[in-house]
């Protein structure tokens, strides 16, 4: 029998996901592993989803999505952030991820170096390694305000076989976000090399602190690709939308290559997708207040256990530092939790080698859950 797919076969699950799946096999296990909304998706974007399957809007749609939507999305861009762009130069997707294997898709070719944030979303080194390209990692650095990129680190790392960066701000899963003048200076660096910038802003609607900054506000630019989601943004993550937007060229390539594994995202689901763009705002501002109020409970809750923790500024995760003795444990400390304590979080190893010493809580869960969970983790952490 011939040999299958020796990439997929040695590629690292994710750890959330080994947490999540031991965590099934338990009763009355507080879940503060999964990055997914608690809140139900908006009623009027459930009703215009339901309008629009019984008007036939249940068929396939063009490869890189309904022309309205992407209108609608280009409407939003400069609403919410100032950003001008045409509609054909977005690219709706099968949720971030899809749009992310776009944007690695057509620019990644076999042996290519991509940098991508170190702790950083796991998947991204999952669909570059699919390629066969090779995912380099910056490390995020740290100091009294949390997490933060150095831009002459990623200088330090180019070479010549560096095709992109991978920027995302807000972070999972720190919760970083980028400063106007840090961003600058890596979309300097990315132009002087010829090398391209592809910006996760699935986030972009979380913030607490300060406001979100996408690359697209410093011009668009043929090395810039942005991506953006529905997903988190409306409660919409079962739905599977997301966006690309890029130069006109790459879009068209976008739009190609979905037709290879995808075809085009769900047809119902953008048309749930336009109503929540185009609809009422109140929902994603309510969300986002909460979100602020849960992070503030649970830095509270740390402060008065002595859970120490590093403050984020967007995005809806608390990475805890482990204890000495944990710190390159942190996948059996989850484990341990899980079947000891009935608390499920994420590894702070699954993120990188530089998340090691951590474990990510996901506070888009009820206050009481939190509550209940950090209480449970501080009779277990002993620094």
């Amino acid at each position: 029998m011939k040999n299958i797919n020796l990439v997929v076969k040695n590629m690292a699950r994710s750890g959330i996901r080994i947490i999540l799946d031991e965590a099934n096999k338990y009763d009355n296990v507080l879940h503060l592993e999964i990055g997914q909304p608690d809140f139900s998706t908006p009623a009027h974007i459930i009703q215009a989803a339901h309008k629009a399957a019984l008007e036939g809007y249940t068929g396939y749609t063009p490869n890189a999505g309904y022309g309205s939507l992407r209108e609608a999305f280009t409407e939003r861009l400069e609403i919410d952030h100032n950003i001008t762009v045409s509609p054909d130069q977005v690219v709706v997707s099968v949720g971030a991820m899809g749009a992310l294997f776009d944007a690695f898709g057509v620019l990644v070719t076999k042996e290519d170096e991509v940098l991508v944030p170190d702790p950083g979303y796991p998947n991204y080194q999952m669909a570059i390694n699919f390629l066969n390209a090779k995912p380099v990692s910056y490390p995020l650095r740290i100091n009294s305000s949390g997490f933060f990129l150095d831009p002459d680190v990623i200088k330090s790392l180019i070479s010549k076989r560096t095709k992109a960066i991978v920027i995302n701000s807000p972070s999972n899963p720190t919760g970083f976000m980028l400063d106007e003048k840090s961003l600058s200076k890596i979309i300097e660096i990315a132009y002087r090399f010829g090398i391209y910038i592809i910006s996760d802003e699935a986030y972009d609607h979380i913030v607490f602190d300060k406001p979100h900054i996408s690359p697209l506000s410093f011009g668009q630019n043929n090395q810039l690709v942005s991506i953006f989601s529905c997903s988190k943004t409306y409660a919409m993550t079962g739905w599977r939308v997301g966006f690309i937007v890029s130069s006109r060229e790459i879009s068209k390539l976008s739009s190609k290559l979905q037709e290879a594994y995808v075809s085009c995202a769900p047809s119902i689901s953008q048309k749930a997708a336009e109503a929540a763009l185009r609809g009422p705002q109140d929902c994603v501002e309510q969300m986002n207040f909460t979100y602020k109020r849960r992070r503030d409970i649970a830095m509270s809750i740390c402060d008065s256990l002595g859970i120490h923790y590093v403050r984020p500024s967007g995005a809806f995760y608390l990475m805890v530092l482990l204890p000495a003795s944990y710190k390159n444990d942190s996948m059996n400390f989850a484990l341990d939790l899980v079947r000891n304590h009935k608390l499920a979080v994420a590894p702070g190893i699954t993120f990188g080698k530089n998340g090691a010493g951590y474990i990510r809580l996901a506070l888009c869960a009820s206050e009481d859950t939190i509550r209940e969970g950090l209480f449970r983790l501080s009779k277990v952490l002993k620094y």
